[in-house]
């Protein structure tokens, strides 16, 4: 978004907080890092990083796929995958969710924890709604895997309260010092947020109050997982 970028950029407003859009970081901070090394403020409004958030959304993909299998056969698939059908997002940059959940399944440790919640944090902020699908799904199975073990799961608890509730202190902080209202700026990031692109795109999918959307779109997903748990 050429509007907040500009007002960042030359008024120092900060994206999310002093502004909004429902693209969240993911239309500026490839132009932020490209303003931050070059210094340039005529080029940095035609986009030069726009491919940036692919690029590390391939690198997401390939500790994936590593961690997963090993290392030549993520660079076979990462070489072969066309991450440039946008259409599909394989190769988007939220992957970096399910690179943290993969890191503290190998490494769990409180630093890790950390880690994660962080990367979950600039991962909703990135792109709200896959950032935030993807973060909650993690935070999900994470929790499904270690509900038994007491000691991992108080460290992954303190670990999200802890970059949860330093985030809330420097944007109250902040909220403070410019003369934002704290609780009236929350509450239209939730509306922005809410109502980004996949949210507005529900409603092309048809009738919400229909038998025929019902079925489609909750009834055979819910029993195909159904399945798929039983028989796994």
């Amino acid at each position: 978004n050429a509007a907040v970028l500009a007002d960042s950029v030359l008024h120092g407003k900060l994206p999310i907080i002093d502004n909004f859009s429902a693209h969240a970081l993911s239309d500026v901070w490839a132009h932020f890092i490209y303003y931050f090394i070059h210094s340039d403020i005529k080029t940095v409004f035609a986009h030069p990083y726009r491919n940036l958030s692919a690029l590390v959304g391939v690198f997401a993909l390939f500790y994936i796929v590593k961690t997963l299998f090993d290392r030549d056969v993520a660079l076979l698939f990462v070489c072969l995958l066309p991450y440039n059908y946008y259409s599909v997002k394989i190769a988007s940059i939220c992957l970096i969710s399910v690179a943290a959940l993969l890191h503290i399944l190998k490494k769990p440790s409180f630093r890790s924890y950390l880690l994660f919640w962080f990367v979950l944090l600039v991962s909703a902020f990135t792109v709200y709604d896959e950032g935030m699908a993807l973060g909650i799904a993690c935070i999900f199975a994470y929790l499904l895997l270690i509900w038994k073990e007491r000691k991992r799961l108080k460290q992954f608890l303190a670990g999200g309260v802890i970059v949860g509730g330093a985030s809330l202190l420097c944007y109250v902080t902040y909220a403070l010092l410019t003369g934002i209202p704290v609780i009236a700026r929350l509450r239209e990031w939730i509306s922005v947020s809410l109502g980004s692109n996949s949210t507005w795109a529900l409603a092309d999918f048809g009738d919400p109050a229909s038998f025929a959307f019902l079925l489609s779109y909750l009834v055979v997903p819910a029993c195909a997982t159904f399945l798929l748990i039983a028989t796994v």
